[in-house]
């Protein structure tokens, strides 16, 4: 269990996820060493103790604050209107790939029966993106779906991108 917490790719040196187990182990290697060394008795409230003053004590010196300091930053999401001559495409997140898939294809064929052939197409989907930008079929069960799209991509002008959900509200 243990290092399945240290490999974890979060619990980087210096961030809270590594740092919380090694004080853990600090304080029980200690309470160990007292139990067997110096014939005080290891008991678990009093290390739980121990720990939580440590961490307490870290906060109130923010130290803890410096520890986290590798999470990532908040990122802004927005939606941005499309350039004069484009129009946008956005697709509300569906649980399967295949649907988002099926929606970005008919709303293409909807933008060409529109005459509507500069677009933008944003999915929240990145899979479904990525799928959509590839050159090859995708996999078995989409292929269908896919050759529709690439049909429209070679017949009009298209920019796929990625959107956050928090940011596709337009589609919602």
């Amino acid at each position: 269990m243990f290092m399945s917490w240290i490999t974890n790719k979060q619990a980087r040196p210096g961030s809270l996820l590594a740092a919380v187990p090694l004080i853990i182990l600090w304080f029980l290697w200690i309470g160990r060493n007292n139990s067997r060394y110096n014939d005080v008795q290891l008991k678990a409230p009093r290390i739980i103790k121990k720990i939580h003053y440590m961490l307490e004590s870290l906060l109130k010196a923010r130290i803890l604050n410096q520890i986290t300091r590798n999470l990532p930053s908040p990122v802004a999401v927005t939606w941005w209107k499309p350039k004069e001559g484009w129009h946008k495409l956005n697709t509300d997140g569906a649980l399967k790939e295949n649907a988002e898939l099926r929606a970005v294809e008919t709303g293409l064929r909807q933008c060409w029966q529109n005459k509507l052939i500069k677009v933008w197409v944003e999915v929240d989907s990145l899979a479904a993106m990525l799928l959509c930008n590839q050159k090859n079929k995708g996999p078995w069960d989409v292929q269908y779906i896919l050759e529709s799209i690439h049909q429209n991509i070679n017949k009009m002008e298209i920019h796929f991108s990625h959107i956050w959900r928090e940011g596709n509200r337009v589609a919602d």
